[in-house]
């Protein structure tokens, strides 16, 4: 649903240019965006919402990615931020629950528990 709606406001947008070269040239398209994402108090507050959500989301895949896999996950982050964490999230649980966990410990590694606390510290502050 929301793909469709991306698309509506991209091509009524487009349609008030007359060639492509212009609105490339001249729309502020992902300022608009922005300023109707956030006409009102409730829609700034939910828009803030997702994104910290998608904040801790993105750390979370990659914390325990690395834990699981012992790899960096470039390839779900790069989805997560091309298509949307909505698409990568559900593939990277498919992935990590079929997954034999390697076990080692790094020294960069982070315990789940810190990183939820460090998740709610960082979610009340902003």
């Amino acid at each position: 649903i929301a793909w469709w709606y991306i698309a509506l406001f991209m091509s009524s947008d487009r349609a008030l240019y007359t060639n492509l070269d212009e609105w490339v040239a001249d729309s502020d398209w992902f300022v608009k965006a922005y300023e109707y994402v956030t006409a009102t108090p409730q829609q700034w507050f939910w828009s803030s919402q997702l994104l910290l959500f998608t904040i801790t989301v993105s750390v979370f895949v990659y914390v325990e990615n690395y834990r699981v896999y012992g790899k960096r996950p470039a390839s779900i982050l790069w989805l997560g931020c091309a298509a949307a964490i909505s698409l990568c999230f559900p593939l990277w649980l498919v992935s990590v629950v079929n997954a034999k966990p390697v076990v080692r410990r790094s020294r960069y590694f982070v315990p789940i528990n810190k990183m939820v606390v460090a998740a709610a510290v960082v979610g009340c502050v902003c």
